[in-house]
């Protein structure tokens, strides 16, 4: 007996997804007025039903009705899709609830970026007014004076000065530390692998206070040579010193970066070594030549995930630099900023400044997005 072929339902065409967007489209247009206005009236019937408790409850319903309107065209596209491919209606609704849930979450993300750009866009007194109002005008004086009426080209000089200067450090001794590790074989090998490794798992936080003190110490020790040998007294602080952050901010990201990088290196064919050995290449082409084309998208992963986190790292930045504002970097300095325009309640001046301070690492993901979402794939490498 023959059975009868499977038939498949054929999805819906692209005219109910366009309906999507225009309804997507159409609901943002209708909250815009409700954020300039400061908010919605919410229906009030406790005097009972009046003609203003039922205007309020239609202009709610009008404003979320395209909400309502996707959100059903949606789930009949998706079951009817769904059946088309033989999925369950229950998988395809728990598919959306999942995703409806990413987008609650990232509008809870991307609400307060989004507010703090226009806040920045605003005059004092119209943050007083409400301050989750759109701004009446784009002003961008509010750039300016945060910009002129503080240290902020310094404080932007520091920082790119220790994090560039943090990141360069890493990376080389990331590179070459964990070249080392992963293809000499020496006495030690096993020891500095295993001081990595515990070295991995303790906090920064834990070390702040010894290390501070530490470096207080051997700074008195070079002042006392300096006074021995000039006789005069030293000056010298390795506790309020930049190039001094910097390394402390390179040797603390090593740690679990070697643990993960020096798996990727000991994975190399010593065949491709050995034959460069044979063709006369020294160490520092197989480094160079192989060893990093290898490990490139790992490492530069390691380098953006130390950039982004030195640049807003701030409590090292005020331990360290604190004593001294033209040692500060933008982290410590937007506090000075913060005390200084709360006082006459400038507000939309602090929003640009953290604007500013925000700007180089929105760029810096946009351009490396796709390398920072696959850093740790080792399929790119050695081709």
């Amino acid at each position: 007996m023959a059975t009868k072929p499977k038939t498949y339902r054929e999805p819906l065409g692209k005219m109910p997804r366009v309906a999507i967007g225009i309804l997507i489209a159409l609901q943002i247009v209708a909250l815009l007025p409700i954020i300039a206005n400061g908010g919605l009236l919410l229906p009030d019937f406790s005097q009972g039903v009046t003609a203003r408790a039922i205007s309020d409850l239609g202009a709610v319903i009008g404003t979320f009705l395209p909400t309502v309107l996707a959100i059903i065209l949606i789930l009949t596209v998706t079951i009817h899709d769904g059946i088309a491919h033989r999925e369950t209606t229950m998988s395809v609704v728990l598919r959306w609830v999942l995703r409806a849930l990413l987008f609650i979450w990232s509008a809870l993300v991307l609400f307060p970026v989004i507010w703090m750009l226009y806040s920045s866009l605003r005059s004092p007194m119209e943050f007083i007014e409400s301050p989750w109002a759109l701004p009446t005008a784009l002003d961008f004086s509010n750039y300016a004076t945060a910009w002129k009426e503080s240290n902020f080209a310094n404080y932007v000089f520091n920082t790119v000065m220790i994090t560039g200067g943090a990141t360069v450090l890493f990376f080389l001794m990331l590179t070459t530390t964990s070249y080392i590790l992963g293809k000499y074989k020496f006495k030690l090998n096993k020891v500095f692998n295993g001081f990595y490794f515990v070295a991995m798992m303790i906090p920064s936080i834990l070390v702040l206070v010894p290390l501070y003190f530490q470096l207080e110490g051997v700074g008195e020790f070079i002042n006392g040579i300096i006074l021995e040998v000039t006789g005069k007294p030293g000056s010298f602080s390795m506790t309020d010193n930049r190039v001094v952050l910097l390394i402390v901010y390179a040797v603390q990201a090593l740690p679990p970066s070697i643990f993960l990088v020096t798996g990727f290196v000991r994975s190399i064919n010593n065949s491709f070594l050995e034959a460069a050995y044979m063709d006369g290449a020294g160490e520092w082409y197989i480094y160079q030549k192989i060893i990093l084309p290898f490990i490139k998208p790992i490492v530069l992963f390691q380098c953006l995930a130390v950039f982004m986190a030195t640049w807003n790292e701030y409590t090292m930045a005020f331990t360290f630099l604190g004593l001294t504002e033209e040692h500060h970097t933008i982290s410590v300095g937007l506090q000075h900023i913060t005390e200084i325009f709360s006082r006459g309640q400038e507000f939309g001046v602090i929003f640009a400044a953290l604007t500013i301070s925000m700007a180089p690492i929105l760029v810096l993901y946009a351009i490396f997005q796709k390398q920072i979402l696959n850093g740790t794939d080792s399929a790119e490498g050695l081709k």
